[in-house]
């Protein structure tokens, strides 16, 4: 088998690429999660006769992620994206 050396550019363009395909993987994963996470939090503030708030989210519902503002801020835009419950009007 030959072997090539590669140029420091070709190098450098090789670990960009790699980052970027790490970087697509992590945003697939965080978006699941949000959309579980929105999902259960919707089945269980309908269970509960709930309305949303951060406190309800961070203490009632019980999501204690390290990154709690952010989840709660990403659940309420998925959230707004669904007709309201009381009027059927969309919320985004």
């Amino acid at each position: 088998m030959q072997t090539m050396t590669l140029s420091d550019a070709e190098v450098e363009l090789i670990l960009e690429r790699r980052q970027v395909l790490g970087h697509i993987e992590s945003l697939k994963i965080i978006r699941l999660k949000l959309l579980t996470v929105a999902l259960d939090y919707e089945k269980w503030l309908q269970n509960k006769g709930r309305i949303s708030t951060f406190s309800t989210f961070a203490n009632e519902f019980g999501c204690d992620d390290a990154y709690l503002k952010d989840d709660y801020y990403f659940v309420e835009k998925i959230r707004g994206c669904l007709p309201n419950l009381k009027t059927g009007d969309f919320n985004g």
